[in-house]
């Protein structure tokens, strides 16, 4: 469909110069409910997961756990509580260190956000976008994270890690740090399964590679797999339609997100394996996931889980990817894979599963969040029934209608307000750059050219479409108002 726009809106200006008719209703059908879409899911995933429930049990556990963050305090859900995303208003700007920049314009560090802090491009009149700009600012409304500091070590059996602060330039309040704020917007994990590959600067990659966000881009990126004969072979993986799980390990290594400057994921899973699971929390016994393994179950008001991290792994997991009793360490940097010595570990040396952290996060933490599908909206309800003049048409109201026309409409109907959104938001998941649609080929258009699938990366057409709809608005601006004529 985002190929056939412009075509469309050439058709609607043809309309419009020889004359609609007054009582034309040529409208786009609207996407279906997402309930009709399944949820993506890795084609090898059987080959490292033997327990679906045990995985998003892990999953959810590690998402919401407060001893993932070297401070003992950040969580992934710090960032990710209200909606999947980030509602809190203090210490929340960025000065836009995504490209270099380190001067705040809206505010300062530590300050809390106000609605007269907003926009951060305006308008002598916010009704026209060719008036003079008054004010334009490249500051980012993001999440706070951790304090600037440098990673020395884990201390066994705690939370809180070894770290020495360091002196930050960009967020700190007379000569005292701050918390640092990441450079982009906290995106909501509701859906995030269905996106073909999360971020748009290469991270999150849709094959996930057990270790890192980059996936294939890693060249050097292994998981130690445990052989028949008892080895352990550092091995690559490809784990497709894994964008989430590449996402999932990059904010617990980052030093504005989650950890101290340094820290590694073996590192992470040592410290974890050696800690009661969300123990400084303390779990609803009515949670759908973690309700039944929830200390408070039993004794109200109890912190943690009854059940540690590593029988959550082990029950979840492949056994060749945690069953062995090698020990392994990464002098200078190398693997190095040896046999016991029958000596208790040091903070340096590590279990395989301590070693394979990283793949156990990020597959778990996917599995958690393809539970997280919004497919019971108002929207998906009147689908359901059919749509318009169906079982459920009251599931809408008629603003809600109205709108509705105004997104599916490229403006073949100039009694409707054209918004063509519908060109990149289309189908249930409303992206074209979703797992299920990319190289989906689009139903043949007569007024297009012949229809292409929709391919991995592609060319936005937006001046395009732009350009266009300032054509059709000059000869017959009822076509592009978003109201009912």
């Amino acid at each position: 469909m985002k190929r056939t726009l412009p075509a469309l809106l050439a058709a609607a200006l043809a309309g419009a110069l020889l004359g609609a008719p007054a009582g034309a209703q040529v409208l786009p059908p609207p996407p279906p409910s997402l309930k009709t879409v399944p949820v993506p899911e890795p084609s090898n995933l059987a080959r490292f997961v033997r327990n679906r429930p045990a995985a998003i049990a892990l999953g959810k556990a590690l998402f919401w756990d407060m001893q993932v963050g070297s401070d003992g305090i950040q969580a992934c859900a710090s960032c990710h509580f209200h909606s999947g995303a980030d509602n809190r208003t203090k210490n929340q700007l960025n000065p836009g260190t995504a490209h270099g920049a380190t001067t705040f314009e809206v505010a300062g560090p530590n300050h809390t956000l106000a609605e007269t802090d907003f926009p951060f491009h305006r308008l002598g009149d916010p009704a026209s976008r060719f008036s003079p700009v008054l004010f334009d600012s490249d500051d980012v409304v993001s999440s706070q994270g951790v304090f600037r500091k440098k990673f020395a070590d884990i201390v066994p059996g705690r939370a809180q890690e070894m770290c020495s602060s360091v002196p930050d330039p960009i967020w700190s309040v007379g000569g005292t740090n701050v918390r640092r704020v990441a450079p982009r917007n906290t995106p909501s994990v509701i859906n995030a399964i269905f996106n073909f590959r999360n971020l748009w600067n290469g991270r999150g990659n849709a094959v996930f590679n057990g270790v890192s966000t980059f996936g294939p881009r890693d060249a050097a990126a292994r998981v130690l797999e445990v052989q028949p004969d008892g080895s352990v072979l550092a091995v690559p993986v490809a784990i497709d339609h894994g964008s989430v799980a590449s996402v999932a390990v990059g904010p617990p290594l980052s030093a504005d997100l989650m950890s101290c400057a340094g820290r590694t994921w073996p590192k992470i899973g040592k410290k974890l394996l050696g800690l009661t699971p969300l123990g400084r929390q303390v779990v609803d016994p009515h949670d759908s996931v973690l309700g039944p393994l929830a200390t408070s179950a039993r004794t109200p008001g109890a912190p943690g889980l009854r059940v540690s991290y590593t029988t959550l792994i082990q029950d979840a997991f492949q056994p060749p990817y945690w069953k062995s009793p090698k020990v392994v360490t990464f002098p200078l940097g190398v693997l190095s894979i040896a046999d016991p010595t029958g000596t208790p570990l040091t903070t340096d040396q590590f279990t395989v599963m301590e070693a394979n952290f990283s793949l156990f996060f990020g597959l778990a933490v996917q599995l958690y969040q393809a539970t997280l599908v919004s497919d019971d909206s108002p929207f998906d309800r009147f689908m359901d029934g059919g749509g318009e003049g169906g079982a459920t048409t009251n599931a809408l109201t008629p603003e809600q209608k109205l709108g509705l026309a105004v997104f599916t409409n490229v403006g073949l109907n100039p009694l409707v307000g054209a918004g063509g959104c519908i060109g990149c938001h289309a189908g249930a998941e409303f992206t074209v750059a979703s797992t299920n649609r990319i190289g989906l080929v689009e139903p043949p258009d007569p007024l297009a050219p012949p229809p292409v699938a929709e391919g991995v990366i592609e060319h936005m057409a937006m001046a395009v479409q732009g350009a266009l709809r300032a054509l059709v608005f000059a000869t017959h601006p009822a076509a592009l108002e978003p109201c009912v004529r």
